[in-house]
C-alpha cells in the first residue's frame, strides 16, 4: 500500500512535514521507493525528500540514460540502467546511509524487489510512495507532463501493467541501534552472569535445566531474529487484498509516521524472546490484531485489546517468530489465574514464573522506542 497524500498536494507527507518523523527517519536507515507513471509527479516528491534530507541517495535508471545534461532514452540499455541503479543502491546500503531514495516507475512488484531485498539483507525500513495528483493515472495528461516526453501509447500500456502491490503486514519498525538496545536489555535478566539472585531463582522454578535454559536464551541454541530491526505487527493481510485494501484505506495518513511505544516488560520462555508493548490510545487506532487469528486452546480466550503488542526479539531453532505472540497469550492468562506466581525483586524491575520455563519481567519504568509506522512487503 503506498502513501499518498490526502489533500492533492503530494508533498503533503509526514516523513516530509512531521519534525518528529523527520527526526527520527535522521537516526534509521530508511528506503523510500516511489511508484508511478511518468508525469504524475514523482521528481516534485523526491525534490522535497532531497530538501528535508540532504544527505539523501538518489538511485535513478534515468541517470544512466542522461548525456551531457540530456535525457537519450535507449530501450535495448535498459536492464544495464536498472543495474546501474540496483549497483548504486547497493553501494549505499553498504555504506550505511540513511536515506536512500529509488526514483522509479516501479510499475510492477519484481521492479521493486532487488530494493526490497536489499532493504531486509541491510536493516533498512521501507516507505513506498506515490504522488497524489489528480492526475496520475490520466494517459493523456501524463503524456503531456511528463518531462522526457513519453508518448501516450507507452503510457496507456505502463497505466495497464501497473499493478497495485499488497504488502504482507503492517506494523511499527524500529531502527538498528534501538533494536539492538532492546535485545541487550532482554537478555541481561537470564545471560551466565546475571544477578545470583535471578540465577538461583530460575534454577529453583523453572523445570529447565538452568544451564540449557541460558544457553536457550543467549547462546548458540537460541536464535535471535534474522532481521536487524525489530518491529510489532499491527496487521497481517497475507496476500488476503481485500482485508488489505480495507486496512490500507484505513491506516493511509499515517504510513511513514514517526510513534513512540512504550516498552513495560519482557516474556521470556523455551520458546521465545519478546519486549512487551503498551499501546496509547492513538497507536490502538492502528491496532487490528484481535482475537479472531486465535487457534487451538487460545480460540476461547478474550483479551484486552492491544494486550498482544509485542516486539519478537528471538525464537529457538524451528520455531516461527508468531509463536512469540502466542507464548505471550499464555502470560496473560497466567497472570489472570496464578496471583501467587513466585518471583524475585531486582533493582529496576520483578521477575515472575508462571511454570513451564516461563518467565515475565515487569518493569519498575517502562521506557519509550522510537518507531516508524509502515509495511512489509
Amino acid at each position: 500500500m503506498e502513501h499518498k497524500s490526502q489533500t492533492g498536494n503530494e508533498c503533503n507527507f509526514p516523513f516530509v512535514l512531521n519534525e518528529s518523523t523527520v527526526k527520527q527517519i535522521k537516526r534509521s536507515h530508511v528506503i523510500f521507493i516511489m511508484r508511478g507513471l511518468p508525469g504524475s509527479g514523482k521528481s516534485t516528491v523526491v525534490a522535497s525528500l532531497k530538501s528535508v534530507y540532504k544527505k539523501a541517495v538518489v538511485c535513478s535508471a534515468d541517470d544512466y540514460h542522461m548525456k551531457d545534461g540530456e535525457y537519450h532514452y535507449d530501450p535495448e540499455k535498459k536492464e544495464e540502467a536498472h543495474g546501474q541503479c540496483q549497483s548504486l543502491a547497493k553501494d549505499a546500503c553498504t555504506k550505511g546511509c540513511h536515506v536512500i531514495i529509488i526514483d522509479n516507475t516501479n510499475v510492477r512488484r519484481w521492479e521493486m524487489k532487488p530494493y526490497l531485498d536489499l532493504a531486509s539483507r541491510h536493516g533498512y525500513v521501507v516507505i513506498t510512495v506515490q504522488p497524489q495528483t489528480e492526475w496520475r493515472f490520466h494517459p493523456e495528461m501524463l503524456s503531456k507532463l511528463n518531462k522526457h516526453k513519453v508518448p501516450e501509447d507507452a503510457i496507456r500500456g505502463k497505466l495497464k501493467a501497473f499493478e497495485k502491490d499488497t504488502p504482507i503486514f503492517w506494523g511499527w519498525f524500529a531502527n538498528r541501534d534501538d533494536s539492538e538496545s532492546i535485545r541487550i536489555a532482554a537478555v541481561q535478566y537470564f545471560t551466565a552472569n546475571s544477578h545470583p539472585k535471578v540465577t538461583y531463582f530460575i534454577k529453583i522454578y523453572a523445570s529447565l535445566d538452568d544451564n540449557f535454559y541460558f544457553s536457550l536464551v543467549y547462546a548458540e541454541q537460541y536464535k535471535m531474529t534474522d532481521q536487524k530491526i525489530l518491529h510489532c505487527t499491527t496487521f497481517f493481510g497475507g496476500r488476503n487484498q481485500e482485508k488489505s485494501r480495507q486496512y490500507g484505506e484505513k491506516v493511509e495518513g499515517s504510513l511513514g509516521k514517526a510513534f513512540g511505544l512504550w516498552v513495560i516488560g519482557f516474556t521470556v520462555t523455551p520458546r521465545t524472546i519478546s519486549a512487551r508493548l503498551a499501546l496509547t490510545t492513538q497507536q490502538m487506532a492502528l491496532w487490528a490484531k484481535d482475537d479472531d487469528d486465535l487457534i487451538g486452546e487460545f480460540a476461547q480466550m478474550s483479551l484486552r485489546f492491544g494486550s498482544r503488542a509485542h516486539l519478537t526479539i528471538g525464537t529457538s531453532e524451528g520455531t516461527g517468530a508468531v509463536q512469540a505472540g502466542l507464548d505471550l497469550v499464555e502470560v496473560i492468562e497466567c497472570e489472570s489465574l496464578c496471583t501467587d506466581a513466585p518471583s524475585v525483586s531486582m533493582e529496576d524491575a520483578v521477575i515472575r514464573c508462571y511454570q513451564k520455563g516461563r518467565f515475565a519481567i515487569y518493569l519498575n519504568e517502562p521506557f519509550r522506542v522510537p518507531t516508524i509506522f509502515t509495511a512489509r512487503y
